[in-house]
């Protein structure tokens, strides 16, 4: 990414960018955005729709990271911009994550789509009284799921349920393949139970 793009006649490094860029020239910003904008993708990418989040979101979370690393960089040879760059883009990213995932956005993340609650009587009798108990079932199993489940394997079986794969899901909530195999049985078992 060192040398892609132009800026004005002549080819600049990041690093040069950076420069004008803390030095007050805003219009070298958008040659770094053009430069980094395939990176940022695939770490928002990584990540999906997670929870609340859409791409977009986490897209304009990490555009959030790259000008934070510009603004910050300093040029002491520790890294270089574009190592730098990546690892501001991911942090602002799984912030953005973390902070969708937070007990105050739980309503939000745990939210059943009205599309799918439509759907589940599609096909099914017009019967009231047969909507009436199928709602109230649907009422009660994620009554049990919010009640009975951690917050933890809430997010497990809500990826699960998205149809992530296990690799995806491990990925995400950053666990190992054990952990996750114990948290879907716990979900197994709990939601057996009750």
């Amino acid at each position: 990414m060192q040398q892609i793009g132009q800026v004005g006649n002549q080819e600049q490094t990041d690093e040069a960018l950076v420069k004008a860029f803390q030095a007050g020239n805003t219009e070298v910003f958008p040659a770094l955005v053009a430069r980094y904008l395939t990176l940022i993708r695939r770490k928002a990418c990584s990540f999906r729709e997670i929870f609340s989040l859409e791409r977009e979101d986490l897209y304009q979370e990490g555009l959030l990271g790259l000008f934070d690393a510009a603004n910050t960089y300093a040029a002491d040879g520790r890294a270089s911009f574009e190592t730098y760059a990546g690892r501001c883009i991911s942090n602002r990213i799984v912030s953005a994550v973390r902070r969708s995932a937070s007990r105050k956005n739980s309503f939000l993340n745990h939210a059943v789509p009205i599309e799918a609650v439509a759907d589940l009587g599609a096909g099914q009798a017009t019967d009231p009284q047969a909507l009436l108990e199928n709602r109230d079932e649907l009422d009660g199993i994620l009554q049990k799921a919010h009640v009975s489940l951690s917050p933890f394997e809430r997010r497990a079986l809500s990826l699960y349920l998205g149809g992530w794969r296990r690799a995806e899901i491990e990925r995400a909530l950053g666990i190992p393949a054990r952990a996750f195999d114990n948290a879907m049985a716990r979900v197994r078992k709990k939601l057996r139970r009750k």
